[in-house]
């Protein structure tokens, strides 16, 4: 067999932009011809790949596609794989690095490297120990000057790192891509943060912000921005990772986080140190970061991922009554032999018996249903700023708790460290100090002054995406599940049975015990409630007008 394959490893785009490609594909053409070799038809290039950290190893590494080929007996023994020098093949430790050479030898296929200026090598399987101590001894010099190096880098970042600790020294141009450098900067008590917005992009990150807080998912604001030929930042199309790392970017709030590789045994970058606080100009305010994490939470709980035009107002909240499935839209044409019906999941896999629900009447249901739940914050206009600030406590909960479990693994990972024990009761007080808050601002939002029923179906919206995400956002934080089906809807509080509701004779309405031992319940529509109460309240208020007969309380 005289089919020779080339491997190409650089780590660097800078390389990228050089000749290490151009010149190593040449040395090998060279060769093949040279030694009478055909070149197979494709080779394998690994393009910023570092070899130091195996990242040509990974799955979708080229070498590992090649060591893959090799053992399904495509590149058959007798084969030549040609690098420009054994180094191309990875700079990791020595006892990796060996056992990458050795299974290629292994399998019957001849390495040759061509050497920068020392030679051509040929290595094969029963070669004699000489060429392997030869290339024991590259590799381990491959990797010391790798690593020497990395260590050099390393020192620089952490010096770096702290002058942008102590004096908000900047780090140089790489940045958040909404940002740049600003010109002439001289320091941050004269000029503030090193760093500026460029307007449109910062524009955009302050849009996406805003369709994450008003329910719209990842992939709804990437085809969104897409369709408006708004370009992504790094000059293509928007995808659903790049919403996710803006989303995620806490420097969008301004700050910088370091990091660092020393200490980490997987040669992943972990923090150093806490996050520096205002280093880049905010884009946006720690409380709307909050709310969109808040508004991702309730939709991950949710488990809310698809989304159309018109946003499910059921979305995580309905249940089946017969296997507490979740309810999906489902659409079955126009109108009036087709329409629009919440139809259990289990149901159309034929697990569940449970018929469809009109997807209208269902609606007229929730829309009485919200005012039942004292959802009055979704019209009155003095309860938006609470919540808000609800909102944006409820996201830096989420966080702390998150921030308090990792921490908590870390403590029992090292139960002997002081200084993580005394990190851990920090964080302990925190989530404390935010539940106490979080429970206040619901309490004051409780407290609103009430909104008359006409007034509060007058202005509710569930016509527009942001109002119906808007409605069903709160529902969840409410703890509200509404289990649907035959028997009508019955609407739960942290698992408990509030009320009940029905659709009967063309409207939605309440169903309402007459007494405790009687079986019939009442039912009231929702658009008489309002007269209803009001004609309670007037008997009430007659009665309390009454003069008293001299009758001490108690004494009838």
């Amino acid at each position: 067999m005289n089919i020779a394959y080339s491997y190409v490893r650089f780590s660097s785009g800078e390389q990228a932009k050089g000749d290490s490609e151009r010149r190593q594909t040449a040395k090998f053409e060279s060769y093949c011809q040279r030694n009478g070799l055909t070149p197979a038809a494709v080779g394998f290039t690994d393009r910023g790949r570092s070899g130091y950290k195996s990242e040509h190893l990974n799955d979708t590494g080229e070498l590992r596609r090649f060591l893959r080929l090799i053992e399904s007996g495509e590149i058959e023994p007798g084969s030549t794989l040609v690098v420009e020098s054994l180094d191309r093949l990875g700079r990791q430790d020595v006892e990796e690095a060996f056992g990458v050479f050795s299974s290629i030898l292994g399998a019957g296929v001849r390495i040759v490297t061509l050497g920068d200026g020392e030679g051509e090598r040929e290595y094969v399987k029963g070669g004699g120990m000489v060429p392997l101590i030869m290339s024991i001894l590259e590799m381990s010099r491959a990797h010391g000057e790798s690593k020497r190096k990395a260590d050099l880098v390393g020192a620089a970042m952490l010096q770096k790192q702290s002058l942008a600790r102590s004096n908000m020294v900047p780090m140089g141009n790489v940045c958040p891509l909404w940002l740049r450098p600003k010109q002439a900067w001289r320091d941050y008590a004269t000029d503030g943060s090193a760093y500026e917005e460029i307007p449109d992009k910062a524009d955009v990150v302050r849009r996406v912000f805003e369709m994450a807080i008003n329910g719209r998912g990842r992939e709804v604001i990437a085809k969104t921005l897409n369709l408006e030929g708004v370009p992504s930042f790094k000059g293509k199309t928007w995808g659903t990772s790049s919403i996710d790392k803006i989303l995620k970017n806490r420097a969008v709030m301004g700050e910088y986080q370091p990091k660092t590789v020393q200490g980490a045994s997987n040669g992943k970058r972990v923090n150093a140190g806490d996050a520096i606080a205002n280093y880049y100009p905010a884009v946006v305010t720690v409380e709307t970061f909050y709310r969109a994490v808040s508004a991702i939470e309730a939709r991950r709980t949710a488990k809310a991922t698809k989304q159309s035009l018109e946003f499910n107002v059921w979305q995580g909240v309905a249940k089946c009554e017969n296997c507490f499935g979740a309810l999906h839209v489902v659409n079955k044409g126009l109108p009036p032999k087709g329409r629009t019906y919440i139809h259990c999941c289990n149901a159309r896999k034929g697990l569940c018996n449970a018929k469809s629900v009109r997807l209208d009447q269902s609606e007229a249901v929730f829309r009485g249903m919200l005012v039942r739940l004292g959802a009055s914050e979704l019209v009155k206009d003095s309860s938006v700023q609470i919540e808000k600030q609800l909102k944006a406590t409820e996201g830096k909960l989420i966080d702390a708790r998150k921030r308090l479990q990792s921490l908590e693994v870390l403590l029992m990972e090292n139960p002997d460290s002081p200084t993580i024990g005394r990190v851990v009761a920090r964080a302990e007080v925190d989530v404390v100090s935010l539940e106490r808050d979080y429970e206040k601002l619901k309490a004051d939002l409780a407290t609103e002054e009430g909104v008359g029923w006409d007034t509060f179906f007058e202005r509710l919206d569930l016509v527009s995406y942001e109002g119906r995400a808007k409605a069903n956002a709160l529902l969840k934080r409410l703890g509200v599940t509404v289990q649907i089906g035959a028997s009508g809807y019955a609407v739960k509080e942290r698992d408990t049975v509030s009320f009940e509701m029905e659709f009967r004779d063309g409207e939605a309405g309440y169903l309402l015990q007459k007494g405790k031992f009687e079986a019939v319940s009442t039912f009231i529509p929702v658009s008489q409630v309002g007269r209803w109460s009001a004609a309670e309240h007037a008997a009430q208020m007659q009665y309390e007008a009454i003069e008293d007969e001299g009758q001490f309380a108690g004494e009838y």
